[in-house]
């Protein structure tokens, strides 16, 4: 399955890494098109972000989120439902789970 028109790099990325990695049926594909459009609009996001900083100023001068932050948080959770609607794993890198670190103990 080759990844739909109009996604960019790093929706297509992600596009050929589920597919090279997971049984996707072509039922899914339409979700899995959904899953990269959100992972490319998280992209754009923390790019601008990155360039405009998370905190502007008003036309009075005060403080507040750049509206960026608001649309951002919102696609990271469609990215969550999509990648779980697919039943895609989760890595099961142990510096990836919440918790303390296997092996760990208080200082005495």
């Amino acid at each position: 399955m080759n990844p739909p028109k109009g996604l960019k790099k790093q929706g297509k990325t992600l596009w050929k890494d589920v597919v090279n990695g997971w049984e996707i049926q072509p039922e899914q594909a339409v979700l899995l098109q959904d899953l990269c459009e959100s992972q490319d609009r998280i992209t754009e996001l923390s790019g601008i972000l990155r360039e405009q900083g998370q905190i502007i100023k008003d036309r009075f001068g005060v403080a507040k989120p750049h509206p960026a932050t608001l649309i951002l948080k919102g696609e990271i959770g469609n990215f969550t439902r999509l990648y779980k609607a697919l039943g895609l794993e989760i890595p099961s890198n142990p510096d990836s789970c919440p918790g303390r670190p296997a092996g760990w103990s208080p200082e005495d």
